[in-house]
């Protein structure tokens, strides 16, 4: 769903469907339970590509080594909306270490104006 609706934008450097599916239905058994862990529980966020998801690799918008270490545990900000119940979409991609204001990675091929 997320995937076909983004993918010509180029907005994610990486989608975790299954997880945040997971962490979607966990929070609305939460919600029908009258137990939500916040107001943030079930809203869904993503991070950008230089903050560290536990499994995953953090590539701060440089080309892409996937033999490079998984990163071993969450940021701070991870962290703390998955304690709060937020939903992770992924990490959205940006400018090589971000050192360029516009934003565009030529190796993601993206991300473009959603309105043109």
């Amino acid at each position: 769903a997320v995937r076909g609706r983004l993918a010509h934008l180029g907005c994610f450097a990486l989608l975790l469907e299954e997880t945040a599916r997971a962490e979607a239905a966990d929070s609305d058994a939460r919600w029908l339970a009258g137990k939500p862990l916040s107001v943030f529980d079930g809203v869904p966020v993503a991070v950008k590509d230089e903050i560290t998801v536990k499994g995953y690799h953090t590539f701060s918008g440089a080309k892409p080594n996937l033999n490079a270490r998984r990163d071993e545990v969450d940021d701070l900000t991870v962290a703390r909306l998955r304690a709060a119940g937020a939903v992770l979409l992924g990490k959205t991609a940006m400018h090589e270490f971000g050192v360029a204001p516009t934003g565009f990675n030529s190796h993601l091929q993206g991300p473009v104006n959603a309105y043109d």
